[in-house]
């Protein structure tokens, strides 16, 4: 399949990773390109060319876009980002798009395209994404969330397809801890293998 992929802006999507989403975005894309589809990561500059990237926030193609007169600027960048490929999306030619943003456009302008579009809700309603997603009129819109928690929350502003919980490639985290004949539980902390540290208890 041919897979579009569209990240949030505000931080690269390679690791060390900046939190969870990131992390998210990156296992998706790399295990889908390894189950051989042809997968379209829509991301900032930065990030891991090795998914598949293409740029869509390059901050100097910006400065002749108004910037100066918006009061955040981040968010005037963002948003001309989004637009632009939501634009641009008009004319590729995808089998399907996954947005893994947490914008708004994207959602608001899904109906002005032809390709069949899933939207992934990690966090609880807020009022930017929640406009979006009540102004939403795509019929090919679905959107699933990653926990049931985040489904209930998101019930009221919209129907929830199905719950696909979150999850990390355990190759990625191999456990350090020595073999014990004794039952053992532990924990994770961290999203990065920089980041991680790990817990555990014996009995």
């Amino acid at each position: 399949m041919r897979i579009a992929i569209i990240a949030h802006l505000k931080y690269a999507i390679r690791e060390p990773f900046a939190g969870g989403l990131e992390m998210h975005t990156h296992l998706l894309a790399t295990a889908l390109r390894r189950r051989g589809h042809a997968v379209t990561v829509f991301a900032s500059m930065k990030s891991d060319p090795a998914m598949g990237l293409e740029a869509i926030c390059d901050e100097t193609s910006l400065l002749e876009t108004g910037t100066a007169e918006a009061q955040d600027v981040t968010f005037f960048r963002e948003h001309h980002a989004y637009l632009r490929l939501m634009s641009m999306l008009r004319n590729r030619r995808f089998d399907v798009i996954h947005n893994n943003s947490l914008h708004y456009l994207p959602v608001s302008m899904a109906e002005t395209l032809d390709t069949p579009m899933v939207t992934t809700l990690h966090t609880p309603p807020f009022c930017w994404l929640e406009s979006g997603i009540r102004l939403c009129k795509s019929p090919s819109m679905r959107f699933v969330a990653v926990s049931d928690t985040i489904r209930g929350l998101w019930s009221h502003v919209t129907p929830i397809d199905r719950t696909i919980p979150n999850g990390i490639d355990l190759a990625s985290f191999p456990s350090n801890l020595p073999q014990v004949p004794t039952a053992i539980s532990f924990g994770m902390g961290g999203s990065s293998p920089k980041r991680a540290f790990i817990w555990r208890s014996t009995r």
